[in-house]
């Protein structure tokens, strides 16, 4: 994080360089409003300190200055004054000023200030990377992802989408099996065609037929008109069948039927109906066992299965979970007209940490629910569900081999604590009921650092 000080006493400047360089930062130096101003342009600042009273131009000049040149979208401005009041303070707040602090300054303040404004400037550039992911990956509508699975399931849509052949997907419940039939219509020459989705496993198996084949006049007693099934309605484009391994024997042999001659007849008909439909089946078992089971047709298991794309769970794929909450905090902000930005990390790593039972689906359940009691612009850990966070909150074990010294356990027992705090030492030091000054001593004495 880049910081640039602008005041007018060299001696105060200087001191203020070496405390902020001494934390970590990059620092630059301005004597004047002025030179602050130019400075801005070249340096980039992420927060800016400037004293309120200089000559030519003061703190509130270069304030109102880099606000009218819009200078100040992504940077801090701080006001730093040994003359201000309260009144001062509210008027540097209303023009844009982050905060007011009055000199000599109050180093904890500043520090934890600084440090805070850092947390939300990687924050946002966090957000920032991944929105850009999501848009790059608009080709695949709501599919998303970055780690190599997920980029060859994407390179298998690109080489099966443009033919006709049937495609069979496999995985478990909530992985994205819809999204990808979707993505594979979206992107074939039948995507100005009719897409029809139906759950084989959501309908009775006497109606079943009726919805996939349509029924004639008197086919039965409710029947008074003709209707249309679904693979008449998606006549020209594709028809995804869900939970394939849910049909019966009797209904896969007229799914073979279709498949193998373009053609079927509605219950109660005997006009052979000719259709050109695409299919897609999916599902969450395994349908090869349910082959050597004799459960499911081998010729029908053959013929849907021409070209098969397997979807990994979210626990295969746990990288892309950052991903996938901020395509669905966006998506839920326009739904629910929220404006959230993104997560905390603290937030993120307890997703990241759990085993995802429910796959993409629950996760999805998860940023909605949290979009909607946020209170903030980053949703934190009291925004998540308490099944997340009750399981984060246990923390691991440490184990420790008799015959270690006192100092051995303790170097060991401290270093496991800042590694399960994220690397954060304040949290580590309320964690071992120590104070920050006590921790960074026993760092400094076992000459190691996080």
């Amino acid at each position: 994080m880049r910081v640039l000080i602008v005041d007018d006493e060299p001696n105060a400047r200087e001191g203020l360089k070496d405390l902020l360089a001494s934390w970590g930062y990059e620092v630059a130096m301005a004597g004047d409003g002025r030179a602050g101003f130019e400075f801005v342009k070249k340096f980039q600042p992420t927060v800016i300190l400037s004293d309120l009273v200089m000559p030519e131009i003061d703190g509130m000049g270069l304030l109102q200055t880099l606000k009218e040149e819009g200078l100040l979208e992504f940077t801090t401005f701080i006001i730093l004054s040994a003359h201000g009041n309260i009144d001062t303070a509210v008027e540097a707040i209303k023009k844009g000023a982050y905060d007011f602090m009055t000199k000599p300054l109050d180093v904890v303040r500043l520090k934890i200030m600084l440090e805070n404004i850092s947390k939300r400037v990687r924050i946002d550039l966090e957000m920032s990377q991944l929105k850009d992911k999501v848009r790059k990956l608009g080709t695949f509508g709501k599919l998303n992802g970055s780690t190599p699975k997920m980029k060859n399931i994407f390179k298998q849509i690109q080489i099966i989408a443009p033919t006709t052949a049937s495609v069979f997907i496999n995985g478990e419940s909530g992985t994205g099996k819809e999204l990808v039939a979707k993505a594979i219509h979206q992107n074939s020459k039948r995507n100005d065609k009719p897409y029809i989705v139906l759950n084989c496993a959501a309908i009775p198996e006497s109606l079943l037929e009726n919805e996939l084949f349509g029924h004639e006049v008197g086919a039965f007693v409710s029947a008074t008109s003709q209707t249309k099934g679904c693979f008449e309605v998606a006549d020209g484009g594709t028809i995804f069948l869900d939970e394939i391994a849910e049909v019966s024997a009797d209904l896969q042999t007229k799914l073979l039927r279709v498949l193998e001659t373009g053609t079927f007849r509605r219950i109660g008909g005997t006009e052979e109906v000719q259709v050109d439909v695409r299919v897609i089946a999916a599902t969450n078992k395994n349908l090869e066992e349910a082959v050597e089971e004799g459960v499911f047709r081998e010729d029908l298991f053959y013929r849907l299965n021409v070209f098969s794309i397997k979807i990994p769970s979210l626990r295969e794929r746990g990288e892309d979970i950052p991903l996938l909450a901020q395509t669905f905090i966006e998506e839920f902000n326009l739904k629910n007209d929220r404006h959230i930005k993104g997560m905390t990390r603290e937030a993120m790593n307890i997703l990241k940490k759990f085993t995802w039972p429910g796959n993409v689906r629950e996760l999805k359940n998860v940023i909605e629910r949290s979009v909607i009691v946020c209170n903030s612009e980053f949703i934190d850990v009291g925004d998540l569900p308490e099944a997340l966070t009750s399981k984060a909150h246990k923390a691991p074990t440490v184990e420790f081999r008799l015959g270690q010294t006192m100092e051995e356990v303790e170097k060991h027992f401290l270093f496991h604590t800042i590694s399960y705090a994220d690397g954060n030492k304040t949290k580590a030091a309320k964690m071992l009921d120590i104070s920050l000054k006590t921790l960074h001593n026993k760092l400094a004495k076992y000459k190691s650092s996080i």
